[in-house]
């Protein structure tokens, strides 16, 4: 593969810096939209931990 890492991701359209998804957007359906490039992306999916690994 040329470009296995992940640059950014869009949900229906919108950007999204995260690197999960709510069980609300997945349960209503959409559209995923990667961009991928060749080298690793340090800032993608750093912005916010998935609720499971928050403050209990």
């Amino acid at each position: 593969m040329d470009a296995p890492y992940v640059q950014s991701l869009r949900v229906d359209g919108k950007p999204s810096d995260g690197s999960w998804l709510p069980a609300s957007v997945v349960q209503k359906g959409g559209t995923l939209e990667f961009e991928l490039g060749r080298a690793k992306n340090t800032q993608w999916g750093t912005a916010t931990l998935p609720p499971s690994y928050g403050p209990n």
